[in-house]
């Protein structure tokens, strides 16, 4: 792919946050122009979708504005029960007429009616042995779709793509971090996505029960105040969320040894965190000691260069990765 030769920023809709990451072209490397989030009310978006457009067009206007993005192309995410991957073979046929084949058969592959469906496909690769394509399908809900670009548009900003958050994740992984079998796992505030790689290539994508908001609203911990930093945290609360961690481990482990049981393999080598749930203290020391595997932070800057320090620190927090894969995603054009 041909490199875009404008800055781009992808933007991330977290329940309570919105965060947005600029990324420009500078000699064929990308580089952090602008980082920055801002607090919104946690009705906004919920589960992954819009329920409030006039609270995000404020918010976004009042983002570019003490962020100093300067552009206005954007890359937005979506992921929620109803954003569907599926992974297929395909029988081989030409590939200017797979995609359409596809389309022709999609409500066999869906459980929603194809017309209420935005749907894409992409080649991940070829099953020799079977004389079969292996193929990625992606279908969002048409209505949901709009209900997250209506704000940007709004917004005057261009949607130049629309992702799904597992690929964006992908994205961070160095060539050398791809190798083996690989676990995402993004603790958002809101909706937690896993996906799972083998040497590069997603094989399961899915949501992730608990997200972090539910177990802080017990605690009585606000969102958008300060509360929510793990660095001050009181003894008991830090306690309380030990529940969150132990329910955490428990939905991982199943959809580990689902994916090991699909792809007929024995281990996972490492899995990789994100997310501001990712910032709790002890999280990835307790996923390393309970299921028994390599457990990594994600740095979304570590790819990238900037001459400001201070977004690098900003970029490198956890919280950040899914903006920074989908700014990656519209900088490789």
């Amino acid at each position: 792919m041909l490199k875009s030769k404008k800055n781009v920023v992808g933007v991330e809709l977290d329940t309570g946050f919105i965060r947005a990451v600029e990324l420009k072209n500078v000699r064929g490397t990308a580089s952090i122009e602008a980082a920055g989030q801002i607090a919104v009310t946690e009705k906004a978006v919920q589960s992954g979708v819009v329920q409030q457009p006039e609270v995000l067009v404020n918010a976004l206007q009042k983002l570019w504005h003490t962020a100093n993005f300067q552009s206005r192309q954007v890359v937005l995410a979506v992921f929620n029960h109803n954003v569907l991957l599926r992974f297929i073979n395909y029988r081989k046929i030409k590939k200017d007429k797979l995609k359409q084949a596809i389309l022709w058969q999609l409500d066999s592959y869906l459980p929603l009616s194809s017309k209420e469906m935005v749907v894409d496909v992409a080649v991940l690769g070829e099953n020799q042995a079977e004389e079969k394509y292996e193929v990625m399908l992606v279908a969002a809900k048409k209505t949901q779709l709009v209900s997250n670009i209506t704000p940007f548009f709004q917004s005057k900003l261009i949607t130049q793509a629309v992702d799904v958050v597992p690929l964006a994740l992908l994205r961070l992984l160095s060539p050398a971090q791809r190798k083996g079998t690989i676990v995402m796992l993004d603790l958002a505030l809101g909706l937690n996505s896993l996906v799972a790689a083998v040497d590069g290539l997603p094989r399961l994508a899915t949501i992730i029960p608990h997200s972090l908001q539910q177990y802080l609203q017990q605690l009585d911990l606000s969102l958008i105040s300060n509360q929510v930093s793990p660095h001050i945290l009181k003894q008991e609360e830090r306690d309380a969320l030990s529940g969150w961690c132990k329910a955490v481990k428990g939905e991982l482990e199943s959809a580990i040894d689902y994916f090991l049981a699909q792809q007929r393999l024995t281990k996972v080598d490492k899995l990789y965190l994100s997310g501001y749930g990712a910032r709790m203290q002890g999280i990835r020391k307790f996923l390393q000691k309970e299921i028994g595997m390599p457990v990594e932070t994600i740095r979304p800057a570590a790819k990238l260069t900037t001459k400001n320090k201070e977004l690098q620190l900003m970029v490198n927090n956890p919280e950040f990765a899914v903006s920074t894969g989908l700014a990656m995603y519209g900088w490789k054009g």
